[in-house]
């Protein structure tokens, strides 16, 4: 199962304990998928300058 949606609550009820397991395992590497891509796109802003370099304009 492919986590891609919050079940209802009528949706729950009617899953197997099984399903629900599942379900939670799917919700757990969605999460660690963010978390990841969150680390990356930190560490990418790390590496960048903080701000632009002055640039002399001839007039």
């Amino acid at each position: 199962m492919v986590f891609s949606r919050y079940f209802s609550y009528s949706e729950v009820r009617t899953m197997t304990w099984d399903q629900v397991e599942e379900a939670n395992a799917a919700l757990d590497i969605h999460e660690e998928m963010l978390a990841a891509e969150r680390a990356r796109v930190a560490e990418e802003m790390q590496r960048r300058p903080s701000r632009l370099p002055a640039v002399k304009v001839k007039r």
